[in-house]
């Protein structure tokens, strides 16, 4: 069984090397022998300070046994120190002296083993065995993790790759030129768009479109030259993006190249037996010399005003921006005038959920001539200063009192300050609550915001509107600008809290208490509170948990042109 046992560690001792100190040099040389039969490198030292030295030189050790009671520096300060740069080196003591702090001082060292000299072989060859198995469990242990770890790096690489790769082209996609962009400190950014992509799709099928976009990839690839990317970064959409000072990327004659290349591509595909020849053409935006952190919003732009106006191509310059925002006045002056003509302007009711009651707020929403529902996002905004915008307000007043003339239902209708200053717009809501009895039903929304400049009129239209009975509303509470004082001297009914804190009180500990605050001080007040944007059952819960008494959001009831 020794024999076996002696085997067994010549065995897994055959590539260690170990650091044996010992001051007696008649045992430094029989145990030296010994090792010598087992390791494949043994180096001696003949006290702590050189086997300190020994153990610098060379920090490959495997095992290190040594005696404690040694000239110059002892075994365990030896120990100490070596300890101080390497926690798991496997350390055997072997000395002559039984005292128990040595034990103490062991165990604080996290030695692996103590001998007890004279040695017992067969004790040392057990003991030496234990140490030596923990080395192997450490080595095969380390080449686990070192392979897990080139795995997981392999796994990362390859994902990291699949994210910032288009898979159909294998080009650097959208998230790519993001980083890219920030990353390279790009200069200059073109973005190609191909022109009535998805007609093509439709008609030949996504296989088709498939291959013309290969095609286009692979032509476009060959204009690419030193310091420039080409990315795929939307289903019909490409760019080139540089880091290089040169103009090659804004130059008339590039522009054209790739004009030309893209309309002379000679793409042809087989649809049921039948060889079609395809056409495409491109529109192109640059923008360039502009702050990195904006330069692919700069291209969309300048892209967006391109094909708006049917140019081949535009170069970003901060003119387009105002072309832009009056081109989006122009047109939803347009479109509100031809819904105010037409009557299609209708109010959508959302229900809001409260303990006693359901109630529901009325939007304002356009329906176009192809019968689709246009949001108040795409219009309202741009009509303020315009008269429009009070003919606006007008209409979803008189619609939203006639839906409710025959029913016992409350319901909210959404003011702004310009309206609340509207002297004419507050004799319009007298004479339409006069007409349709609902002072009792009715309640205002009153946006805060920062455009509130004159605190006195509201504070006399909120007095004049509860003194007929209308309840008031507080909007979008929180989103910035709020002010509890405010609260105090207008004494809403209601606040709404605003819909960017509640959809994120499930997730956000800063969200969660700013709500929390909010419900608090209202409840002082005797002021009721309604939760705007939930969108889950968890914010639900969240709501429920800060006992917020109105209940609203898409998971209770999308807005719709009937209750």
């Amino acid at each position: 069984m020794k024999n076996e046992k002696f085997e067994l560690l010549k065995e897994q001792c055959k590539d260690m090397t170990i650091l044996y100190v010992e001051d007696e040099k008649d045992v430094s040389d029989i145990i030296a022998d010994i090792l010598s039969n087992i390791f494949k490198t043994v180096v001696t030292a003949s006290n702590g300070k050189e086997g300190l030295e020994e153990f610098e030189q060379n920090k490959n050790f495997d095992i290190i046994i040594t005696d404690v009671n040694m000239p110059i520096k002892n075994g365990l300060d030896m120990v100490k120190e070596i300890r101080e740069v390497d926690d798991y080196i496997s350390i055997l003591i072997i000395s002559a002296n039984n005292n128990t702090d040595y034990f103490m001082d062991m165990i604080r060292y996290g030695i692996d083993g103590y001998l007890l000299k004279p040695l017992e072989y067969g004790q040392f060859i057990t003991t030496l065995l234990k140490a030596t198995q923990k080395v192997v469990f450490r080595k095969q242990n380390n080449i686990y993790k070192h392979n897990l770890e080139q795995k997981v790096k392999e796994k990362t690489s390859q994902l990291e790759h699949k994210y910032y790769t288009d898979e159909l082209t294998g080009l650097n996609n959208r998230y790519s030129l993001l980083k890219d962009i920030k990353e390279l400190n790009a200069k200059k950014l073109m973005l190609i768009d191909i022109n009535k992509f998805s007609a093509l799709n439709d008609v030949y099928g996504s296989d088709a479109g498939d291959i013309i976009l290969k095609i286009i990839t692979k032509k476009l690839s060959q204009l690419l030259i030193q310091g420039c990317v080409l990315y795929r970064v939307s289903a019909d959409q490409f760019a080139f993006l540089s880091h290089h000072e040169y103009e090659h990327l804004s130059c008339i004659d590039f522009i054209d190249t790739i004009t030309d290349t893209i309309s002379c591509a000679n793409i042809f595909i087989d649809v049921d037996d039948t060889r079609i020849e395809i056409n495409i053409s491109a529109t192109i935006s640059i923008a360039k010399d502009i702050n990195n952190g904006h330069l692919l919003e700069c291209a969309d732009t300048a892209l967006h005003y391109a094909k708006e106006t049917n140019q081949p191509y535009v170069i970003y310059s901060k003119d387009l921006e105002c072309k832009m925002n009056h081109q989006k006045r122009f047109d939803a002056v347009k479109l509100v005038k031809k819904a105010l003509e037409d009557d299609n302007l209708v109010p959508f009711f959302q229900p809001i959920v409260k303990d006693d009651e359901i109630t529901y707020e009325c939007l304002v929403r356009i329906i176009d001539d192809n019968g689709d529902i246009i949001s108040p996002f795409m219009f309202v905004e741009e009509i303020k200063n315009t008269p429009y915008y009070t003919q606006l307000t007008k209409r979803m007043i008189k619609k939203s009192f006639a839906f409710f003339s025959d029913k016992e239902n409350s319901f909210s209708i959404n003011l702004s300050f310009e309206d609340i200053s509207n002297s004419q717009l507050l004799k319009y809501i007298k004479e339409q609550l006069d007409k349709y009895m609902l002072h009792n039903q009715l309640i205002l929304e009153i946006l805060e915001s920062e455009s509130i400049n004159n605190f006195d009129i509201v504070k006399n239209f909120i007095h004049e509107m509860k003194s007929l009975g209308v309840r008031i509303a507080i909007d979008d509470f929180g989103s910035g600008y709020s002010n509890f004082s405010y609260l105090l001297e207008l004494e809403p009914d209601f606040i709404k809290i605003d819909g960017s804190i509640i959809k994120n009180i499930a997730i956000d500990n800063k969200s969660y208490t700013i709500a929390k605050t909010i419900v608090n001080f209202s409840k002082e007040l005797g002021i009721k509170t309604i939760g705007e944007f939930i969108y889950n059952e968890e914010v639900l819960n969240k709501v429920l948990d800060l006992g917020i008494e109105g209940k609203q959001g898409y998971f209770l009831g999308e807005p719709k042109p009937n209750i």
